[in-house]
């Protein structure tokens, strides 16, 4: 079942839809993720990856990590 909303500005109904749309567009940006904090790379190795099923241990939250992470943790 579908609910619909109708939106209202100054007295004239608007599409919802298309306006977020064309405001997504012109004023949102994508931003670059920085990466995971190296203590929380460690912690999610060392505390959670026993717990993950074998078909994600390749995920890189859990893989091995290097010796310079592992120092920080």
């Amino acid at each position: 079942m579908a609910h619909f909303h109708r939106a209202s500005k100054k007295g004239h109904y608007m599409n919802a839809a298309e306006d977020l749309k064309a405001y997504s567009t012109t004023a949102l940006h994508n931003i670059k993720c920085m990466g995971i904090n190296p203590y929380k790379q460690v912690e999610l190795w060392s505390k959670y990856k026993q717990h993950v099923p074998k078909a994600y241990k390749g995920n890189i939250l859990y893989r091995k990590l290097d010796a310079k992470v592992l120092s920080m943790g």
